[in-house]
């Protein structure tokens, strides 16, 4: 029979007698890990490999349940254990059943009874050895999970058990903080750079020939991968966690040939969701710094590169240097008689792209810049194309990974557009097309395929998604609206791709919109949320895809959502950068800080990240 022990360890009592079942256990070897992956399906980006790539941080997810992910082997293995970490099943609502393929009776066998996790932290069964080709986990339940690290496979287990002067890994939590303190020695809050957890694992007096036939070899396994760690089983079901090693598992000799002393310091997992909403609950606003100059009244875009930040409005586009962030100074500025608009940099920092929108001081404008900016003190222009029907007053704008096309839309001519930008100093319209569902579009945003760019319709309250697998003959796929699909998109603004999701601002609902475009020609409302009532407005969003949070700025400064749960975000902290009752629109960010421009105060302002919890932790 199989006991429940506690929410993170399922122990099956027929394994060992009670001394036995408290040996400790090391899960290290992966069955998924050796064989060929065959899921039910995938939702889009969310590929089957990362359950076996042993990170946290990347995840396979089903699209639909009930779902399995079935291994099949080139040689039959022996197993003994199953264990998850870095997943959301409690959340989800979802049961997990670890299985075999059994060839004599020819259908599958349950490995240890289903498993329904109460919360989402790593979890570990052990079960009598059995061995098969073919393994599979079971799931079902409400919402599809994700899961980052899934195994099945043969536990190294200790020779004896062990207790004095052990730090158990549940209570062995660290998080490395930085107090800010202001320059009059106020306490202006906690930054929360990273947490975890940390044990030494130190074993007197282990058998001799265990630890010559074992230890070269975990540690050659360990060495590039993490492992999960059971200290005592039975006894201690919570001490359960998803470890790697600082370094090399070492052992001395002692007094008796046959015995030797093992050590192994280990780091732990610690539930990214749970850190970052623990961190977001102690956030203040975290704003440093401030640049104003009625001159430039920052619009649309912003973008950071080094120490400088750059950032279009009235005169085009500026840059401010950072380097104090407290302090934000003005570098140079196109100085152009135009509303600068939708803005995007090269990688090497080397070149900037611009759009121009209509404005009651300048009137109409149709021009696409190419701005040198390897000296941000002397920015230059590179080039200049001028188009008043693929180029009339554009909003936003983006570039592909190989930066060769830039993607806009112009508002006034109703038109997704694309340029060609491989050659910096000369760029050129490669495509630009219309089509009846469009009517002042918006936002752009590319799959991260690049096949497809989906754009919001702000007039008429929908996305569109056009193949542009070709940029130079674009062609439109389908359209979601409020009117015939009932979506939450009332004047559709910006709008921003990841992991098979979009994420569009619904300014007039006050909402943040989410749609599952994995099959662009048939795009769907997943959920929306008004973000605990902290959205108003909202008008651009974006993603910070190596932490998992997304930023939706509008009327009330910028809301951070996690998004580890690409189709369900969860409303972390408001960011309030709305000093005098203006409008925060365009954000960027790098490992320190964010930078916003504002509307009515004619700001860029500067954000303390850590501040706000949205740091990798």
């Amino acid at each position: 029979m199989s006991l429940i022990l506690s929410d993170r360890l399922y122990i099956d009592t027929t394994v060992d007698s009670s001394a036995e079942a408290n040996r400790p256990a090391i899960g290290l070897h992966n069955v998924f890990a050796l064989g060929t992956l065959s899921p039910s399906n995938t939702a889009a980006e969310a590929y089957k490999e990362n359950i076996a790539d042993y990170n946290t941080y990347d995840f396979w997810k089903p699209r639909t349940l009930p779902a399995w992910m079935d291994v099949e082997l080139p040689q039959a293995e022996t197993v003994d254990y199953f264990a998850i970490a870095g997943h959301n099943l409690a959340t989800t609502n979802c049961t997990v059943t670890a299985q075999y393929y059994d060839n004599d009776t020819l259908s599958w066998v349950d490995l240890a009874p289903p498993i329904t996790p109460t919360n989402n932290k790593d979890f570990l069964v052990l079960f009598p050895e059995v061995s098969a080709t073919v393994f599979s986990v079971y799931i079902t339940g409400d919402t599809p999970p994700r899961i980052s690290v899934m195994n099945i496979g043969k536990s190294l287990r200790f020779p004896k058990n062990f207790y004095r002067g052990h730090t158990p890994i549940s209570l062995a939590r660290q998080s490395e903080v930085r107090q800010n303190i202001s320059e009059g020695g106020y306490t202006l809050g906690v930054s929360h750079l990273r947490s975890g957890a940390r044990t030494n694992v130190s074993v007197t007096n282990i058998n001799a020939g265990w630890i010559r036939n074992n230890l070269e070899a975990f540690n050659s396994d360990a060495e590039n991968k993490g492992f999960f760690f059971a200290w005592r089983p039975s006894d201690f079901s919570s001490d359960v966690a998803y470890c790697w090693l600082d370094s090399f598992a070492t052992a001395t000799n002692t007094n008796y040939p046959e015995l030797m002393n093992l050590n192994m310091r280990l780091s732990a997992h610690v539930e990214l969701g749970e850190e970052i909403k623990r961190a977001a609950t102690e956030c203040f606003s975290g704003e440093v710094g401030e640049y104003t100059d009625g001159t430039q009244e920052p619009r649309y875009s912003i973008e950071v590169f080094g120490q400088y930040v750059f950032a279009t409005g009235w005169q085009g586009m500026f840059a401010l240097d950072v380097s104090d962030p407290t302090n934000p100074t003005l570098a140079d500025s196109t100085w152009l008689s135009l509303r600068g608009s939708g803005l995007a940099i090269t990688n090497d920092g080397q070149t900037a792209f611009f759009v121009t929108d209509s404005g009651s001081v300048f009137g109409a404008q149709s021009d696409f810049y190419s701005i040198d900016i390897s000296d941000p003190t002397a920015l230059a222009i590179r080039h200049k194309i001028t188009d008043t029907t693929a180029l009339k007053n554009c909003t936003l704008l983006q570039i592909n990974a190989a930066e060769t096309y830039a993607f806009t839309a112009a508002t006034a001519t109703n038109r997704v557009t694309t340029v060609d930008i491989s050659d910096p100093n000369n760029v050129s319209v490669s495509d630009t097309v219309t089509h009846a569902d469009i009517d002042y579009p918006y936002g752009v945003a590319l799959s991260t395929d690049e096949n497809y760019l989906f754009v919001s319709s702000m007039n008429n309250d929908s996305v569109l998604a056009f193949d542009v697998s070709d940029p130079t003959s674009i062609t439109y796929v389908s359209t979601i609206s409020s009117a015939v699909d009932n979506a939450d998109l009332t004047q559709a603004h910006g709008v921003a791709y990841y992991e098979g999701f979009l994420y569009v601002a619904a300014r007039m609902d006050d909402l943040l919109t989410v749609l599952d475009v994995s099959n662009p020609a048939a795009m769907q409302q997943v959920t929306s949320t008004d973000g605990e009532g902290n959205l108003f407005e909202p008008l651009h969003v974006r993603v910070d895809a190596v932490n998992g949070v997304l930023y939706v700025t509008g009327g009330h400064g910028v809301a951070a959502f996690s998004i580890l749960d690409p189709d369900n975000p969860e409303f972390l902290t408001l960011i309030d950068t709305n000093t005098n009752s203006t409008e925060t629109r365009g954000v960027a960010f790098n490992n320190d800080y964010m930078f916003v421009t504002t509307w009515a105060a004619s700001a860029v302002r500067v954000v303390q990240l850590e501040s706000c919890g949205c740091v990798s932790i």
